[in-house]
């Protein structure tokens, strides 16, 4: 970089390895980085750190996804620029990818040279701002981690005896997770609404359909 604008990464990576070589490579390049396993360490640390750029792995091993992560931050930083890391950067942005408008997809294999990286997040930083039409979040901002991660397998077309068997939660927690979301979502009590088909439009139109894991 040649400017005196240092670029600042919010950098989220569920595994430490390549986590940690990424940041070393982006720090090294004149970067500054704020590191993360998961998005909700992310999301806690944004609003200090104004970042310039999204690096983030698509699967993060829990919700919100990297995806979702995107769509969150860009609400908050409507300049952030977002580049995202796959090990399949065709399957995964496919479904995806109007979701989060202007994101470069990266395969993981193609991180061979801290010069290619840095040259990659230096142009997703310099890019103007992308307009979208993504659906305000609202009040899907508020869920917890939990309640957007049976929201995510709802958005999926799974029951709710087959998300008790994904998540590890009873049946019972998964029912009263969902009702507690659909409140949550302003869903419940108007009459002639169907809150499962509400919920997950709210969430398609906000994050995409969900890629099946």
């Amino acid at each position: 970089m040649t400017d005196e604008w240092t670029r600042r990464v919010i950098l989220v990576e569920d595994q430490p390895l390549v986590r940690m070589l990424v940041a070393d490579s982006l720090r090294r390049s004149g970067f500054k980085v704020s590191e993360h396993a998961d998005a909700h360490s992310a999301l806690e640390a944004a609003d200090g750190f104004d970042a310039d750029v999204l690096v983030a792995d698509i699967d993060l091993g829990s919700r919100p996804d990297g995806v979702e992560l995107a769509v969150i931050l860009r609400a908050r930083l409507p300049h952030l620029g977002v580049m995202f890391l796959t090990n399949y950067p065709r399957a995964a942005s496919a479904p995806r990818r109007a979701a989060v408008a202007g994101a470069r997809f990266v395969s993981k294999d193609a991180l061979d040279s801290p010069e290619r990286l840095a040259e990659w997040v230096d142009a997703v930083a310099r890019a103007e701002p992308v307009a979208t039409t993504a659906a305000p979040l609202g009040a899907l901002e508020t869920l917890s981690r939990g309640q957007l991660e049976v929201l995510a397998a709802l958005a999926e077309g799974f029951s709710n005896e087959e998300i008790s068997r994904r998540t590890g939660r009873t049946l019972r927690a998964v029912e009263r997770m969902l009702s507690r979301t659909f409140d949550r979502l302003g869903l419940t009590h108007q009459p002639g609404l169907n809150p499962r088909v509400a919920a997950v439009n709210l969430y398609t139109r906000a994050f995409g359909h969900p890629v099946n894991r």
